[in-house]
C-alpha cells in the first residue's frame, strides 16, 4: 500500500484543519522527510491521525490495563478509547487518509467524532466511519466493523501488522530488546502474531487427553460386559435339547388323547343335529294344517285373475266417458266468454280510432307556438349570460375592493405594532446593559463551568474511589470467607456426581448398544437404498408413459408432413398449368386492349367505305360494319386473364400453406424424434440404475434381517413391492428404537454428569486462584484508598481556584459560586439563557428598525391600489344594471307563450299524448283481431266434443256386456268378482310368498332329518361308547400344564444364551474400537510429546525462535550499516534470549543492558526495522514512519542512521521520521513542521532545505 494523504482536525494540540499530502511536492519528490517540533506540540497526534482514520484506533491507547480518563461532557471515558484524542473545547473533529491499496485503486477513510449539539461539553456521540474509492467517489463501506474490515482487505494488513510495517511507535522496540524472556515472548507474539500457534499446542494436548480418556472408557464397557464360561455355556446346551425331547414325547401323548376328546364331541354333535331336525320337520307340518284357509283364499284369488284385463278396459272406457262429458261442459262455458271479449273489443276500437283524430289535430296546431318559443328561449338565454358575466365581474370588483382595504388596515396595525414593540425593545436592552460581558465571553464562562464540572467530577470521583477502595478492601475479605465455604462444597459436590457416573454405566452395559446399532444403521441403509430403487421405479413410469405419448405424436407428424407434400405436388401442378395458359393468352388480351382502346376507336371513327386507312393503307374495313364484335373479344380476354390470376393468387396461398403445413409438420416429428431418443435414454438410464442397484439392494436387505427380495426388473409391479419393503423396514427399525434411546438417553447422562465433573474440577482450581486473587485484591485496595484520599485534596485547591475566576459572569447572571454546588446544571443554563435572551434583544431592535423602513413605502402603495378598486366597483355597478333590464323584458315575452312552459318538455308533452293515443289504437286493432280468431276457435272445440262424448259412451256399453258375460262363465258374481280383483297385488303377492314358503319348509325339514341320520351314523363308526371323558380331559389338562413349564424354561435357556451371544459380539466390537483408539492414540502421543502442551508454550516457543532467528538476520543486515561492531545473537540456553556479540572485543558476548543509550538505540533501530521487512513481504508497503528519538546518538552515528533510512528509498520506500534533534534536522531537506501557537494549539507547515514552504490547509486558531 502506499499513503497518499494525511488530514485532520481538532485532534489534541491540532486544532485546525491540516493536511500532509505525500503526494505533492516536495514530498512527493523526496525519499526521507522529517517531522519536527518541539515536545508535546502534536507530532506524534499526526501519526495518532493516520491510525485513526485507518483503523479507528492508535498506539497510544493500545494499552493492556483498564483505565478511565475524564472527559468534558462529565462522564469518564476509557483511555482505550479512540475518542479521547478529541480536543478540549471542539464540538467534533476528524481524521482521513487517502491511500493506494492493494488493488491499485485510490481510496479515502475517515474517521469522524462529534459531541451532542456541537457543544465543547456535549456528550460524545458514536464515532463515525467511511471508505469511499476517489476515482467514481462511490462508497465501499460504513460503520465502524464494516470499515475496519474494508481497510483490512484492501491493505493486507491489521492494526498490530500495521503498527510494526508502517508506523514504528515510540518506545515498544527498546522494550523488547530489554524485555526479560517471558516478556519478550508475550512480545513477540503480540508483534508477529503467532497466538495461533499456542492455540494449536492446546488443542493437541487437549485432544490427546480426550482420545487417551475415550480409550480407558471403552475398556471400562468392555471389562463391564459379563460372558459365560465355556463349561456353563454347554450345560445351558445340554438342558435345552433335553428339554425339547420331552416337550416332543409329551406332545404326542397329548395328541392322541385330544383326537379320542374330538371323536366324542363329534357324535355328541351328530345325535344333537339329528334332535333338533326331526323337531324342525314336525313343526312344518304343523304349519302347514295350520295354514288351510290361507291355501283356500290363494285359490280364489287364482281363479278371478284371468278377468283383470276384461275390469280394466270397463273402468277405461267408464273413465273416458266421464273426461268427455266434462270437456264439453267446459268449452261451452269458453266459448260464451269468448262471445264477450269479440263484443267488447270492437267497440274499444271505436273510441281508440275518435281519441287518436283528436291527439293529432292537437299536435298539428302547436307547431308554430313552438317555433317562436324556441327563438325567445335563446335570446333570453343570451340575456341572462350577459347579465351573469357582468354580476360575476361586479362581485369581484367589491372583493378586491375589500381585500385592498384589509391589507391597508393590516398595514397600518402592523406599523403601529412594530414602532410601540421598537420603543418597548430598546428600553429594555438599555435596562440590561450589565449584560454585555456574559453575552460576549459566554464560551470562556462556559469553558470555566466546565472545568470546574470536571474538577468536581474528579474530586467526587477521587472520593468514592477512596472510599470504593475500602468497600473494595471490606468485600473481598468476606469474598475470601465465602470462596472458603464454596470450596468445600464443591468438593462434595464432584464426589457425588462420581458415584452417579459408575451407577449409569452399570445401567448402559446391561444394554447392547453396538449390536442395536449395527442394526438400526443397516435398516437405515437398506430404507436409502430402496427409496432410492423406489425413485428410480417412479423415472421408469413416468418416462415410459412420455415415451408412448412422444411416439403417438410422431405418428400424428408423420401424417401432417405426408399430406403436406401431397398438396404442395398438386399447387405445383395446378400453378403449372394456370401460367402455361396464361402465357399464352397475355399477348392476344394486350393485342385486344390495344385494338379498343380509345385511339384505335378514333382512329375507326375515321374510316370511310372505299377509302385507305390513314394506318395501313387498306381500303378493306372489317371492322367498319360490326364494331361490336371486336368488342366482345377483348372483353372474353380480359375475362379469361382475371380468371388465370385469381387462380394463380389461390394457387399461391394454397402452396404458402402447405409449405407452412410441412415446416411445422417437419418440425414437430423431429421435435417428436428428440423426444422420443430422450425417454428412451430415460427408460434405459432408469433400467440401468435399478439394474446397479439391485444386487447391493438385496445384500443390504438381506444384512438388515428384512424378508422378501426387490424385484430384478422395472414393471408395472415393481412399485408396489418396494413400498413393502420400505414399510417393513420402517416398521423393524420402529422396534429397535426404544432400546437405542434408552442407551443414547444414558449415554448422554453419563456425559453430561462427567461434563459437570470436569467443570467442576475446573471451578474447584478457579475458586483456588480467586481466593488468591482476593487475597491479592484485598491489599491493593488498601493502597488505593490512600492514594485516592491524597489526590482529592489536592482537587479540593483546584477547585477554589476556578471559582474566583468564574465570579464577575456569575454575578452578571445574578448568580453566586454557591448555586454552583447546588444545581451546575441550572447555573449553566442559566447563563446560557441570560447571555442568549440579550444577544436575541439586541438582534431583535436591530430587525424592529428595519421592518419600520420597509413598512412605509409598502403603505403609500396600499392605499394607491384601494382608489383604483373603488373606481371599478362603480363602473361594475352601471353595467349591472343595464343587463337586469334587458334580462327582464326577454323573460315577460317568454312567459306570455306556452304560459311560461319550458318549450322542450311542453313539446314532449303533447307529443307523448299524441302518441299514446297511436299506441292504444294499434293495442285496439290487434285485440278486435286476437278476440274474433278466439271466438271461432271455440266454437269449432265444442263440436268436436260432442262427437267425442257420443264415441266414448258406446265403448262403455260394449266393456260392460264383455265383463258380465265372463262373470257368468266362472259362476261368480261380477261384484265378487270386482272385489277380487281390487285386492293389493301386494297381499295377494305376500300370500303367495307365504304359501311356498310353508311348502319349502316342509321338504327341507324331510331332507334334513334324512342328511342328520347319515351323518350319525357316520360318526358312530369306530366309537367307543365306554370312554370317560372328564378323566380323558383332565389328562389332557395335566400334560399341557407340563409342556408349558418345560417351554417357559427353554425361553429362559434361549434368553441367556442370546444375551450371551449378544454380549459376546458387544466385547469383540468394543475390542475393535479399542485397538483403533489406541492406534489414533499413538498418533495423538507421538504429536503432543512433539508440540503439545497445557499452556501452549511448546509449540508457541519453537516457532517464536524460528520468527527470532529470521529477524535477526534482517536486523543484522541493518545494524551492519548502522555500526558495524555489533551483531544480534540468540542465546544458547534458552530459546528466546537475545545477546550482543562484541566484534571490537574479540566477538565477546554481552547482554543487551550492558549497552549506552546511543547502543541501545542503534540496536532497537535494527530490530524495528527488521520487523517492518518481517511482515507484508506479499503486500509490499512504500512508507514508513519512524516515531523514535535520536538525541542519544553522537553526530557520526546519527548521520550513519540516515544513511541506513536513506538507503531504504532504494527499496522503493518514503520514510518519514518524528524527532526533535538539531543535526537530524539540518540533515534532512524536506520537513513537515509542527510549531506550537500558544493556548495548547499547534500549526503545520512543509518546508524543503530551499527555504520555501507549503502551509497545510488552513492554520490553527
Amino acid at each position: 500500500m502506499r499513503i497518499l494523504a494525511i488530514r485532520g482536525e481538532s485532534l489534541a494540540s491540532l486544532g485546525a484543519p491540516f493536511e500532509i499530502d505525500l503526494a505533492a511536492e516536495p514530498l512527493a519528490g523526496s525519499g526521507l522527510f522529517a517531522i519536527t517540533g518541539e515536545t508535546g506540540a502534536g507530532k506524534s497526534t499526526i501519526l495518532d491521525a493516520l491510525c485513526l482514520a485507518l483503523y479507528g484506533e492508535y498506539p497510544r491507547v493500545s494499552v493492556g490495563r483498564r483505565e478511565n480518563a475524564p472527559d468534558p461532557s462529565g462522564e469518564a471515558i476509557s483511555i482505550h478509547d479512540g475518542r479521547a484524542i478529541l480536543r478540549r473545547g471542539a464540538g467534533s473533529g476528524y481524521a482521513e487518509v487517502d491511500f493506494v491499496g492493494q488493488d491499485g485503486e485510490r481510496y479515502r477513510v475517515r474517521w469522524e467524532a462529534n459531541r451532542a449539539r456541537g457543544r465543547a461539553n456535549g456528550r460524545l456521540q458514536n464515532e463515525q466511519r467511511s471508505l469511499y474509492r476517489l476515482d467514481d467517489g462511490s462508497a465501499v463501506a460504513t460503520g465502524k466493523t464494516q470499515v475496519r474490515e474494508a481497510v483490512g482487505r484492501r491493505t493486507d494488513l491489521t492494526f498490530d501488522q500495521f503498527r510494526r510495517t508502517v508506523l514504528l511507535a515510540q518506545g515498544e522496540f527498546d522494550a523488547f530488546l530489554l524485555a526479560a524472556e517471558s516478556e519478550r515472548a508475550e512480545l513477540l507474539e503480540k508483534i508477529t502474531g503467532t497466538e495461533i500457534y499456542a492455540a494449536i499446542s492446546v488443542r493437541v494436548h487437549d485432544g490427546t487427553d480426550a482420545r487417551r480418556r475415550s480409550v480407558e472408557q471403552l475398556e471400562r464397557r468392555r471389562d463391564d460386559i459379563g460372558l459365560l464360561d465355556d463349561e456353563a455355556r454347554q450345560a445351558l446346551l445340554d438342558e435345552q435339547s433335553q428339554l425339547a425331547s420331552t416337550i416332543a414325547q409329551k406332545g404326542a401323548e397329548r395328541d392322541q388323547h385330544n383326537e379320542r376328546l374330538d371323536h366324542f364331541k363329534r357324535v355328541a354333535a351328530a345325535r344333537s343335529d339329528l334332535a333338533r331336525a326331526e323337531a324342525q320337520a314336525v313343526a312344518a307340518h304343523a304349519a302347514r294344517e295350520a295354514a288351510a284357509d290361507e291355501y283356500q283364499s290363494l285359490a280364489e284369488l287364482d281363479l278371478g285373475e284371468p278377468l283383470r284385463p276384461l275390469a280394466g278396459d270397463l273402468q277405461n272406457a267408464r273413465r273416458t266417458a266421464a273426461k268427455a262429458q266434462t270437456r264439453l261442459d267446459g268449452l261451452l262455458i269458453a266459448r260464451e266468454e269468448a262471445q264477450k271479449l269479440h263484443s267488447e273489443s270492437t267497440t274499444q276500437l271505436a273510441d281508440a280510432v275518435t281519441a287518436n283524430g283528436a291527439a293529432e289535430e292537437v299536435l298539428k296546431n302547436f307547431g308554430p307556438l313552438w317555433n317562436e318559443a324556441e327563438r325567445l328561449d335563446a335570446e333570453l338565454a343570451a340575456a341572462r349570460t350577459e347579465f351573469n358575466d357582468t354580476l360575476e365581474k361586479s362581485q369581484q370588483a367589491e372583493a378586491t375592493l375589500r381585500e385592498k382595504a384589509d391589507a391597508l388596515a393590516t398595514i397600518d396595525e402592523t406599523l403601529g405594532q412594530t414602532s410601540e414593540s421598537y420603543r418597548t425593545t430598546a428600553a429594555q436592552l438599555k435596562s440590561r446593559s450589565d449584560r454585555v460581558l456574559l453575552a460576549d465571553r459566554l464560551g470562556d464562562a462556559m469553558d470555566l463551568l466546565a472545568k470546574r464540572g470536571a474538577l468536581q467530577q474528579e474530586h467526587a470521583a477521587a472520593r468514592v474511589t477512596a472510599a470504593g477502595a475500602e468497600e473494595t478492601a471490606t468485600l473481598s475479605q468476606n469474598e475470601i470467607t465465602a470462596l472458603l465455604e464454596k470450596l468445600t462444597e464443591d468438593r462434595e459436590r464432584k464426589d457425588g456426581l462420581s458415584r452417579e457416573i459408575g451407577d449409569r454405566r452399570a445401567s448402559l452395559a446391561g444394554i447392547d448398544e453396538a449390536t442395536l446399532h449395527e442394526r438400526d444403521v443397516n435398516l437405515q441403509r437398506a430404507l436409502e437404498a430402496l427409496r432410492e430403487a423406489s425413485t428410480v421405479c417412479d423415472q421408469y413410469t413416468r418416462a415410459s408413459a412420455d415415451l408412448t405419448r412422444r411416439e403417438s405424436e410422431h405418428t400424428l407428424a408423420a401424417q401432417a408432413v405426408s399430406t403436406a407434400k401431397s398438396q404442395i405436388v398438386e399447387a405445383e401442378a395446378d400453378q403449372l398449368r394456370d401460367r402455361t395458359a396464361r402465357a399464352e393468352i397475355v399477348p392476344i388480351a394486350e393485342l385486344a386492349d390495344e385494338a379498343v382502346s380509345s385511339e384505335a376507336i378514333h382512329l375507326r371513327s375515321l374510316l370511310a367505305p372505299n377509302l385507305a386507312c390513314p394506318v395501313c393503307g387498306s381500303t378493306d374495313h372489317p371492322h367498319l360494319a360490326h364494331p361490336s364484335t371486336l368488342n366482345e373479344i377483348a372483353a372474353r380476354l380480359r375475362r379469361r386473364r382475371e380468371e388465370l390470376d385469381t387462380a394463380l393468387t389461390a394457387t399461391g396461398q394454397r402452396l404458402d400453406a402447405a409449405t407452412r403445413a410441412l415446416s411445422a409438420g417437419e418440425a414437430r416429428q423431429a421435435e417428436t424424434n428428440r423426444g422420443i431418443d430422450v425417454a428412451r435414454g430415460q427408460v434405459l438410464a432408469a433400467n440401468s440404475a435399478f439394474g446397479e442397484q439391485w444386487s447391493s439392494l438385496n445384500d443390504l436387505c438381506t444384512k438388515a434381517g428384512i424378508e422378501g427380495n426387490a424385484p430384478p426388473v422395472l414393471d408395472d409391479q415393481a412399485a408396489s413391492k418396494l413400498a413393502a419393503l420400505i414399510s417393513v423396514a420402517i416398521a423393524e427399525r420402529s422396534a429397535i428404537a426404544s432400546p437405542l434411546a434408552s442407551a443414547r438417553r444414558l449415554r448422554t447422562e453419563i456425559d453430561s454428569l462427567q461434563r459437570k465433573h470436569d467443570a467442576l474440577g475446573e471451578v474447584i482450581e478457579t475458586t483456588a486462584r480467586s481466593i488468591d486473587q482476593r487475597r491479592s485484591n484485598f491489599h491493593a485496595a488498601q493502597l488505593k484508598a490512600t492514594e485516592y484520599t491524597v489526590q482529592a485534596a489536592g482537587l479540593a485547591e483546584r477547585l477554589i481556584s476556578i471559582s474566583r475566576e468564574i465570579t464577575p459572569f456569575l454575578a452578571a447572571a445574578g448568580l453566586a459560586v454557591d448555586h454552583l454546588d447546588v444545581d451546575p446544571a441550572g447555573v449553566s443554563l442559566t447563563l446560557s439563557t441570560v447571555a442568549t435572551e440579550y444577544a436575541a434583544l439586541r438582534e431583535q431592535v436591530g430587525q424592529l428598525e428595519m421592518t419600520l423602513q420597509r413598512l412605509a413605502p409598502e403603505r403609500a402603495a396600499a392605499d394607491a391600489s384601494l382608489r383604483h378598486a373603488q373606481a371599478q366597483v362603480t363602473a361594475a355597478a352601471l353595467l349591472l344594471d343595464q343587463r337586469r333590464l334587458a334580462e327582464g323584458e326577454k323573460a315577460r315575452a317568454r312567459a306570455e307563450l306556452l304560459d311560461g312552459e319550458a318549450t322542450a318538455s311542453h313539446r314532449a308533452r303533447i307529443t307523448e299524448a299524441c302518441q299514446t293515443t297511436r299506441e292504444a289504437l294499434a293495442r285496439a286493432r290487434e285485440t278486435k283481431s286476437t278476440t274474433d280468431a278466439a271466438f271461432q276457435a271455440a266454437g269449432a272445440r265444442c263440436d268436436e266434443a260432442a262427437a267425442g262424448l257420443e264415441t266414448a259412451k258406446g265403448r262403455n256399453a260394449l266393456a260392460e256386456k264383455a265383463f258380465n258375460a265372463a262373470c257368468m262363465d266362472i259362476a261368480r258374481p261380477p261384484d265378487q268378482v270386482a272385489a277380487l280383483i281390487a285386492t293389493d297385488p301386494a297381499l295377494s303377492g305376500a300370500l303367495r310368498v307365504r304359501i311356498r314358503e310353508i311348502d319349502r319348509g316342509v321338504n327341507d325339514a324331510g331332507t334334513a332329518v334324512l342328511t342328520r341320520q347319515n351323518d350319525l351314523n357316520r360318526a358312530l363308526e369306530g366309537f367307543n361308547e365306554t370312554t370317560d371323558v372328564e378323566e380323558l380331559a383332565a389328562v389332557v389338562a395335566t400334560l399341557g400344564t407340563e409342556i408349558g413349564d418345560m417351554q417357559q424354561l427353554t425361553g429362559g435357556l434361549a434368553a441367556t444364551l442370546a444375551r450371551d451371544d449378544e454380549a459376546r459380539r458387544a466385547a469383540a466390537n468394543l475390542s475393535a474400537q479399542i485397538e483403533t483408539a489406541k492406534a489414533e492414540l499413538v498418533i495423538w502421543h507421538a504429536v503432543d510429546d512433539a508440540i503439545g502442551s497445557a499452556s501452549g508454550d511448546r509449540f508457541r516457543r519453537f516457532v517464536q525462535g524460528i520468527t527470532l532467528d529470521h529477524m535477526v538476520q534482517l536486523a543484522n543486515d541493518h545494524l551492519h550499516a548502522l555500526t558495524p561492531r555489533y551483531r544480534l545473537a540468540r542465546g544458547a540456553a534458552s530459546d528466546l534470549t537475545l545477546h550482543i556479540i562484541d566484534r571490537d572485543m574479540g566477538d565477546e558476548v554481552r547482554g543487551t543492558r550492558s549497552l549506552s543509550g546511543g547502543e541501545r538505540f542503534l540496536v532497537s533501530l535494527a530490530l524495528a526495522l527488521a520487523l517492518s521487512g518481517l511482515e507484508g513481504r506479499s503486500s509490499f508497503v512504500d512508507t514508513l514512519f519512524i516515531d523514535e528519538g535520536f538525541g542519544s546518538l553522537d553526530a557520526e552515528t546519527l548521520d550513519l542512521a540516515v544513511d541506513a533510512l536513506e538507503t531504504l528509498q532504494g527499496r522503493g520506500q518514503k520514510v518519514g521520521v518524528i524527532t526533535h534533534v538539531a543535526a537530524m534536522i539540518e540533515r534532512i531537506a524536506v520537513q513537515v513542521r509542527v510549531e506550537k501557537r500558544g493556548a495548547g494549539r499547534s500549526e503545520i507547515r512543509v518546508s524543503n532545505s530551499m527555504g520555501a514552504a507549503w502551509p497545510t490547509t488552513s492554520s490553527a486558531q
